[in-house]
């Protein structure tokens, strides 16, 4: 009997232990180039989208703060002679809350700290003008005033109340801020009664007291915008962790009793800081509507960012500029914003993401491009800290210049 070979031809045989080695090696080796491929493509996109994120938040940032910057001080054009009077409120308590300011910028204290400024407008669609009282008002009742045409339409009421400045007209400086809850129509001479949410605590005079209009207390608003870190309850730049997690807010304030205020509505994500700056018209004897000079809210001994002079002999900081004549309020003609926003995620690995390795970012830069020829100009520091701009972050730089094209400004040209 012949026996048969059992073994496969080599033409059929399978696999060895070599070639399936080698064959994993090549898989591996495609993987990997197709992981680097991809990495690399995603590292690419994430760079353009983080740029583009930030690109759309700085841009609306700027339009939303500027679009209430320039409404600054509008609809009080009329009543500026007298709201600027308003000194103290009905305790004789100093404030000036109630003076025709279109905006109050507050300096942050640093370069790298935020600043926050607020802007005020009125909404009143009637009595543009301060109407006088028509009888004296004791303690805790109604006012009576003159205005043949209606105090307002619709007419205020509880639950859409109206917000009025009322001026002593004593000298005083006393003027204090109501809401009005309703108002009859005009009589046959002209008078409309107005009964305040809160009685008045004071009494009025006839041919002193006035009243000015603000509006409806859902329009009427005194903004507050702010660079603001929720988690830490503080503004943004004070502490080293809070410009991680930094939010351009905004609220209105308007009402004196800070625990009615709302809380912060946020406009915008990784907005890290935000600079504003004074645009003053100082040529004498007459203003000219030019801004000749930029100055930060305070007078730190920097002649670069200051417009001091005998104009405004001891600065722009808030408790000065609430202490201002109108003829001073009337120079400040402009205002400037800068906002840097960062990138949502860092980029490891970008070396010219580092410190050493960045160009200077400096916020309202001129031609010059020196501290001497560009009156205002900020500098950010870059590392760690408490410095804004940090390692392997990337981040973008919007400003804009806001005429104050209100009210007030036009009744001065």
């Amino acid at each position: 009997m012949t026996r048969r070979h059992l073994s496969a031809p080599s033409h059929v045989r399978g696999a060895g232990m070599v070639e399936t080695m080698v064959g994993i090696l090549v898989g591996l080796l495609v993987i990997l180039v197709i992981y680097s491929l991809m990495s690399a493509a995603e590292n690419y996109r994430r760079t353009t989208t983080g740029a583009s994120d930030a690109q759309i938040t700085g841009l609306l940032s700027q339009f939303v703060m500027a679009r209430d910057i320039s409404n600054g001080g509008n609809g009080t054009m009329l009543s500026a002679a007298d709201l600027v009077n308003c000194t103290k409120d009905a305790a004789g308590t100093v404030t000036a809350r109630n003076k025709p300011i279109p905006v109050l910028i507050t300096d942050g204290g640093r370069n790298e700290a935020s600043d926050t400024f607020i802007t005020m407008n009125s909404t009143s669609s009637r009595v543009l003008w301060p109407v006088e009282f028509t009888s004296n008002a004791a303690v805790g009742t109604d006012f009576e005033v003159q205005t043949p045409n209606g105090f307002s339409a619709p007419a205020p009421s509880a639950a859409d109340p109206y917000w009025i400045v009322v001026t002593a007209g004593d000298g005083t400086g006393r003027c204090q801020l109501y809401q009005i809850k309703a108002a009859t129509a005009p009589d046959g001479a002209g008078v409309v009664k107005l009964t305040p949410t809160v009685a008045s605590t004071i009494a009025y005079t006839k041919a002193q007291a006035k009243v000015i209009n603000l509006g409806p207390s859902s329009l009427a608003t005194r903004l507050q915008y702010e660079s603001w870190n929720t988690a830490l309850g503080e503004p943004c730049g004070v502490t080293a962790e809070s410009k991680r997690q930094c939010q351009l807010t905004s609220r209105d304030v308007i009402n004196p009793d800070p625990a009615a205020w709302p809380a912060r509505n946020p406009i915008a994500s990784n907005v890290v800081l935000v600079k504003a700056q004074y645009g003053v018209d100082l040529t004498a004897p007459n203003a000219d509507g030019k801004v000749d000079c930029w100055t930060d809210a305070v007078d730190d001994g920097d002649a670069r960012k200051s417009c001091v002079n005998a104009l405004f002999p001891g600065g722009y900081t808030p408790a000065l500029i609430q202490a201002s004549t109108l003829d001073q309020l009337n120079r400040i003609i402009a205002v400037r914003v800068a906002v840097v926003v960062r990138s949502d995620e860092p980029d490891l690995k970008d070396d010219t993401l580092l410190a050493a390795n960045r160009p200077p970012v400096r916020l309202f830069n001129c031609s010059a491009d020196t501290d001497v020829g560009c009156p205002g100009r900020i500098t950010l520091s870059a590392g760690n800290g408490t410095q804004i701009i940090q390692d392997s972050w990337r981040y973008r730089v919007y400003e804009t210049v806001v005429p104050l094209r209100n009210s007030i400004y036009i009744g001065t040209m």
